[in-house]
């Protein structure tokens, strides 16, 4: 979904990061990596990360040597933060571990965009050598981040209001329910309780940490699977996200892994939809995935969501091959 927002907006929500930085260790300055499925585009964004000293780095295709790259580029930068997306940084350090590569020890990890699993967290923070701080937004919503405690999420509560809605009412004081949030800042376009349909916890306590701001226990509306293909090629689910974001021919959109060189591309066209169309996604996706893949376009009427209500964008069949 793409939208307005106000300078005002923008700047408050960057505060609010940054505000989640903080407690890393992180301050406003150092340098740090950014690990994205996008390629950075556009002089303005380059003239921020020269400003800011963010090293931007490209993982659209976790080949195995693309993943041989995005290391040494974190090792060559010293960088003080490493930020990216659970998947991606989990790959990242297995390549690490059977590398036998030691040098890499930033002060902090963030991760973002996905579900932090805890064996997830292990194996980064092992390899990283730091402590891993995850953290949360949807659009129009709060920022919601890990302080140093790692007991809970604080909610940036003075950005957007945020309630968790189970079966029509809001959890008060315990319980699981839809993150659904209210900008408090964006007159552009208001979220007014927009409903992410994303899965929060609850519960009754504070952290340690003795901050004032409202807490979350746990995040879990967020699960991506990682799919590997027969040559050990990780294909990860923001890449699809990001292509399908900008293709305007198609409504829905699921991948599904029959087997370990079978890939099914899953498609809900809408009016604009045509040969033409049809034929660059599968030269693209066809690309993406790598020559060792068979892949099938399907056409199909809708994409049923899960029980919990959700769309999965990417689906599994087979046992993930773990090394690289």
């Amino acid at each position: 979904m793409q939208y307005y927002t106000t300078k005002d907006a923008y700047g408050f929500n960057v505060a609010c990061v940054l505000r989640g930085w903080s407690w890393t260790g992180f301050s406003l300055g150092d340098k740090y990596v950014k690990i994205s499925q996008n390629p950075r585009q556009g002089l303005i964004n380059k003239i921020q990360d020269k400003m800011h000293r963010c090293e931007y780095v490209h993982s659209q295709s976790l080949t195995p040597q693309n993943i041989i790259d995005i290391a040494e580029v974190i090792r060559k930068s010293k960088a003080k933060l490493i930020r990216g997306y659970p998947s991606t940084l989990y790959v990242l350090s297995e390549y690490i571990k059977e590398a036998g590569i030691d040098d890499i020890k930033p002060s902090a990890v963030t991760t973002t965009g996905e579900i932090l699993f805890p064996h997830m967290r292990k194996l980064i923070e092992s390899q990283f050598h730091c402590g891993v701080f995850d953290a949360y937004s949807g659009e129009g919503g709060a920022n919601i981040s890990e302080c140093e405690t790692h007991e809970t999420y604080h909610v940036s509560v003075e950005y957007a209001f945020t309630e968790l809605i189970n079966n029509g009412k809001r959890v008060e004081s315990e319980g699981r329910g839809e993150v659904v949030s209210t900008n408090l800042w964006n007159y552009a376009v208001p979220f007014i309780r927009y409903n992410v349909k994303d899965v929060a916890v609850l519960k009754n306590r504070r952290c340690s940490c003795r901050r004032g701001l409202p807490v979350i226990e746990k995040i879990e509306g967020r699960d991506s699977d990682i799919l590997t293909t027969s040559s050990g090629k990780r294909l990860i689910v923001h890449y699809f996200t990001g292509y399908f974001e900008w293709v305007d021919t198609v409504a829905q959109f699921q991948v599904v892994q029959n087997t370990i060189d079978k890939i099914t591309l899953k498609l809900v066209p809408n009016s604009k939809f045509d040969d033409e169309a049809r034929s660059k996604i599968e030269n693209d996706i066809g690309e993406y995935i790598g020559s060792d893949m068979s892949l099938k376009i399907e056409i199909v009427d809708d994409i049923p969501l899960t029980r919990s209500g959700k769309r999965r964008f990417v689906i599994s069949e087979v046992t993930p091959r773990l090394g690289i």
